[in-house]
């Protein structure tokens, strides 16, 4: 998948293209319906999606506690495996602010990308002050020569699928409901960085992530899965994490420790991908470190059993299938 910024100088690659538009938070399964729908229109024509850096909502509201499910590396990764051709990553920047809707189709989606085909979904607004809606893109398409559908926004019972409705499933520490709209558990990815051995010290070492402008979910115990992606540890392992500020030893800046099950070694500076499983408990601040340990022995006991069962139920619905 070829990745074009908006300054780069465009050849053919979007030349009667094929493309969705949206901010692509998170990958959800609205997402991948576009994406599909995008790839039946274009037959054998080239495919791929417009979005934006940084995302818009970053842009105006920069003192924002972080809301993102997934940096632009990881959204780039995530894309590359959906095979699409390209992804074109706009800079969100003063003058695409004030481009009115109609010098955006124009001056973006005409003359710079000579767009074939661009499908949105049905609460697509656009343009300075989001003043462009379907209606008008409709409009500019037949003035610019390039043609609009919409594909209707997914709902799971009663939730509408998006990025907002997983952002508060995992703030409110429902991370299984986040996976039945993501189509996966949701996943944070990261660099292993040095924290202070606590874990260590109580016989229960961690691997340390921060939170690189990415939403921070609800504070507590988690059962994981930990994929690490470098170094000669490669693999898959059980884990459970703690997420918060880790209030028995004062107030700290949020981060996420994993405890990996059955695992020993180094993993500083590796890269690893935590995937949330299942909530376990909200965050404690514990009297002294023995209370610590119990609870914390009890925790791994727990995200063992959760794991197994998640194993036990996929490799049931695999031979059910």
């Amino acid at each position: 998948m070829k990745i074009i910024k908006s300054h780069d100088k465009i050849d053919e690659e979007t030349l009667r293209a094929t493309i969705a538009i949206g901010n692509f938070d998170g990958i959800h399964l609205g997402h991948l319906k576009v994406i599909e729908f995008v790839k039946e229109l274009a037959g054998q024509g080239p495919v791929g999606v417009l979005t934006f850096e940084p995302h818009p909502r970053s842009y105006f509201k920069k003192d924002e506690e972080s809301f993102r499910l997934m940096n632009s590396a990881t959204r780039i990764k995530t894309l590359e495996e959906l095979n699409l051709d390209f992804m074109i990553e706009l800079s969100f920047n003063k003058v695409l602010e004030n481009l009115s809707p109609h010098q955006f189709a124009k001056q973006i989606l005409s003359e710079k990308f000579k767009l074939k085909h661009i499908v949105i979904g049905n609460d697509f607004r656009f343009g300075k002050n989001r003043a462009g809606n379907i209606d008008d893109l409709t409009r500019y398409g037949k003035e610019f020569d390039f043609e609009v559908s919409t594909v209707k926004i997914r709902k799971l019972g009663t939730e509408e699928i998006s990025s907002s409705t997983i952002r508060k499933f995992l703030k409110q520490g429902l991370p299984k409901k986040a996976t039945e709209m993501l189509g996966k558990e949701y996943q944070i990815t990261g660099k292993v960085e040095k924290g202070f051995q606590r874990g260590r010290d109580l016989g229960f070492p961690t691997i340390n992530i921060t939170f690189n402008d990415t939403l921070i979910p609800k504070y507590g115990v988690y059962a994981v899965i930990v994929m690490i992606l470098s170094g000669d540890k490669r693999g898959m392992y059980y884990g459970a994490a703690s997420i918060g500020e880790r209030p028995t030893f004062g107030k700290n800046i949020p981060n996420l420790e994993v405890h990996l099950l059955d695992f020993s070694g180094d993993l500083y500076e590796e890269m690893v991908n935590i995937s949330l499983v299942e909530y376990q408990r909200e965050e404690v601040a514990y009297k002294d470190q023995v209370s610590l340990v119990t609870q914390m022995k009890k925790d791994c006991n727990l995200s063992r059993k959760i794991l197994n069962d998640r194993l036990k139920e996929n490799d049931g619905n695999k031979a059910t299938q």
